[in-house]
């Protein structure tokens, strides 16, 4: 074995055997604290080709003593420079790769891109433990391999030929890189993060987790990249790792963790663990380095934001928050974003700094699904962040046929299923609609299904984080809102009688009005455009106490029979494997045949309704419902004519309540239980009642509510109709 070269040097032995350190070629050395099955470089020492000694810590500084030795020694000294060889060479390579194993050598070639030509090679050795151990060899211009690394900085493992493209994603070793990079190649591939694979040209860092300083940065650089994301090994120093790499890159950056759902060491050469439904994209996150140091004095530096870190992120006034340009539903406040970019940053409070960046400051916030997302012009020429974002789901064709057996299994009556159907079409499909009406969906029975609609159905489609489903509690007793802000759906699964009137005067303004004043715990209020859609679930008819005149709900009739446990597990993996698509397309084709919901619709009144509307009558409004009931029921086939002022002495006479019914609303509920109202003012003598103001009738019979009052009496005097005294009641 040949000699290396510093024993060959006594005033460089001497001052290497101190330190400890280990040699990685001629003018290159490392010292190394083993941890395990790892190690930490404690110094990197560099010399010159003269014998001037520079270390990364100056614990390892030679004595000038030594310094002046090594330096003497080097005088006229020439040594080797590692140069790049043509992939040919290799061959030459191959008999003292197979003296470091047995069989054929494991090894990777460092391409120059540019040249075609060999940087080094990477020879993997798998040891009889189970380990393995990576030895670097590279070409000299002596015509010499040389088991060490090249004289510059380490190159990345790259793909011989490049993809062009305008992201690299760099993986910790060659192997990983290699085997994301054949993913990335085979249109075949069923690998579950090859379509995002695809994007990159895949690169690798050698040199362990803990070499990001020594390597060549350039090669990255001169590819002048739209994003570079750096992959972490499944362990403690992979993910150590990023924070280096972002600090000697210094350009817009991202890393992809994995978390415990992985084996520890997991990289992507590894098979994908069964059950991970995690994106790549979910693992990712921005850790562009934040800050550069400049010169305030010839003898004072201060830091700022980096150009590539300002780029991304923004500020807003009201509130104070701090948004990534490419994750706006994000919102940090001053201190989460501190400790967010902190791992990236030489500063504590980096938000300081980035306030100080007239360019990424925005007057607020705006919730606007109907806009781009990110960064806009607002009115007056003020900036606004729009923190919405679209979902990620896309339409495509395929059978539906679960989704409409469950349609018809949750909602029997087709004309009501017609109208949650173009509710959540105009949900789905028309952002930019804010619909004036909720729907709320009550059974009696629990489990029927109610509640996947909005949750399991609804949310992927309109975006999670577009998303909430707050309690009843939090939204009736709380002051704090914040579950409506910067939301699309509200879901609330189970709506109590206890908040029957609270919940629907607290729901009135979130469904109908055009903006609200955002209130959180510890945040200044702001004001943000409503967009939010509300469906409420509850098992009792009392949930929301519903008015006659109300517009605001829409109450499909909801079957109270539930399906068996296996129908459920079958359509909730349908919607799994695909189906949440071919809903998504189903809607846009419906959409195509039937009107949306408009802006300035009204909730269309239901039989359902007309339940919990009369569920909440008054005890002397459903005693006049019921009188009307039985008047048809006891003159079967009659046209009849009642006076509304006799129903108010009715419910006077028989419930002698605290405050006296209207006889408006008297009115109302006679058109709640399909009776008509004659809107003329009763003038007959025979009809008069004393103390009686304006007085209506009312009828059974349409063909009779807009005769003059004349015709009225004619009709009863004919006997073709019945004039009943109702404040004489049939009970």
């Amino acid at each position: 074995m040949t000699t290396p070269f510093y024993k060959t040097v006594p005033a460089l032995k001497q001052y290497i055997d101190r330190i400890g350190a280990k040699p990685s070629n001629f003018l290159r050395y490392v010292v190394r604290e083993e941890i395990g099955n790892y190690y930490r470089e404690l110094c990197v020492i560099k010399l010159s080709r003269e014998g001037h000694v520079t270390v990364t810590d100056p614990t390892y500084q030679p004595t000038e003593a030594e310094q002046q030795a090594i330096k003497q020694a080097f005088v006229d000294r020439e040594l080797p420079r590692s140069i790049e060889v043509r992939p040919a060479g290799v061959q030459d390579l191959l008999p003292m790769m197979r003296e470091m194993q047995n069989g054929e050598p494991i090894y990777f070639e460092f391409y120059n891109q540019r040249t075609g030509n060999v940087i080094m090679v990477q020879q993997r050795i798998n040891l009889p433990d189970g380990g393995k151990r990576y030895v670097p060899w590279s070409y000299w211009n002596d015509g010499i391999w040389r088991c060490m690394e090249p004289d510059h900085d380490l190159p990345f493992w790259k793909p011989k030929q490049s993809t062009h493209k305008s992201k690299i994603m760099v993986h910790e070793g060659a192997k990983a890189a290699a085997a994301a990079q054949a993913i990335a190649d085979d249109p075949e591939s069923t690998h579950p993060w090859a379509e995002e694979l695809r994007q990159f040209e895949h690169w690798g860092m050698i040199g362990g987790a803990h070499s990001p300083h020594r390597t060549d940065y350039q090669e990255l650089w001169d590819r002048n990249l739209d994003l570079m994301v750096y992959v972490c090994d499944n362990d403690a120093p992979g993910r150590a790792a990023a924070p280096l790499v972002s600090k000697h890159y210094k350009r817009r950056m991202a890393r992809v963790n994995f978390d415990a759902s992985w084996p520890e060491h997991f990289d992507l050469a590894d098979p994908m663990p069964r059950g991970i439904k995690k994106r790549m994209k979910d693992c990712m996150r921005s850790c562009t380095w934040a800050t550069e140091e400049f010169a305030v004095t010839p003898k004072r530096t201060a830091f700022k934001v980096s150009k590539a870190f300002a780029d991304e992120w923004s500020t807003s006034t009201i509130p104070d928050a701090y948004i990534h340009n490419d994750l706006p539903r994000k919102l940090f406040d001053a201190d989460q974003f501190n400790k967010w970019v902190r791992p990236y940053s030489d500063v504590e409070d980096t938000a300081k700094l980035l306030r100080r960046k007239e360019e990424c400051l925005a007057a607020g916030l705006r919730y606007d699904p109907s806009s781009k997302s990110g960064r806009a012009v607002g009115g007056y020429n003020a900036d606004f962040i729009n923190t919405y974002m679209p979902p990620e789901i896309k339409p495509k064709a395929g059978d539906v046929s679960p989704f409409l057996d469950y349609l018809e299994h949750v909602f029997p009556s087709a004309s009501d299923r017609n109208e949650v159907v173009r509710w959540c079409a105009t949900l789905v499909c028309r952002p930019s609609v804010k619909m004036k009406y909720g729907m709320l969906l009550i059974s009696e029975t629990q489990g029927v299904g109610k509640s996947t609609l909005g949750s399991d159905i609804l949310q992927p489609l309109v975006g999670e984080w577009n998303y909430s489903q707050p309690e009843a509690k939090t939204v009736c007793e709380s002051s704090f809102n914040g579950w409506c802000a910067h939301k699309r759906l509200i879901v609330i699964h189970e709506v109590h009688e206890d908040y029957n009137s609270k919940g629907y005067e607290r729901l009135k303004s979130t469904i109908t009005e055009a903006s609200f004043e955002v209130n959180e715990k510890y945040q200044k209020p702001y004001r943000i455009d409503n967009w939010a859609h509300v469906i409420a679930c509850s098992n009792n008819k009392k949930a929301l106490k519903l008015g006659m005149e109300d517009r605001r709900w829409l109450v499909p009739k909801v079957r109270e029979q539930k399906r068996s446990a296996e129908e459920w597990r079958a359509f909730h993996a349908w919607l799994k494997d695909g189906g949440l698509q071919h809903i998504l397309w189903w809607f846009e084709e419906w959409l195509r045949n039937n009107d949306m919901v408009f802006s300035g619709n009204e909730a269309p009144f239901t039989e359902a309704k007309q339940d919990v509307v009369r569920e909440n009558y008054s005890a002397g409004l459903a005693l006049v419902a019921d009188e009307l009931e039985r008047l048809k029921e006891a003159h079967p086939g009659k046209s009849l004519i009642v006076l509304d002022f006799d129903l108010q002495t009715m419910v006077k006479n028989h419930l002698r309540p605290d405050k006296l019914e209207s006889a408006a609303r008297i009115r109302r509920v006679a058109k709640q239980v399909d009776w008509f109202v004659n809107e003329r003012r009763v003038q007959i003598r025979a009809w008069q009642r004393a103390g009686a103001g304006r007085m209506q009738a009312i009828t059974n019979d349409a063909s009779l509510a807009a005769m003059p009052i004349e015709a009225l009496e004619e009709m009863v005097t004919q006997g073709r109709a019945l004039f009943v005294d109702a404040s004489r009641p049939t009970f």
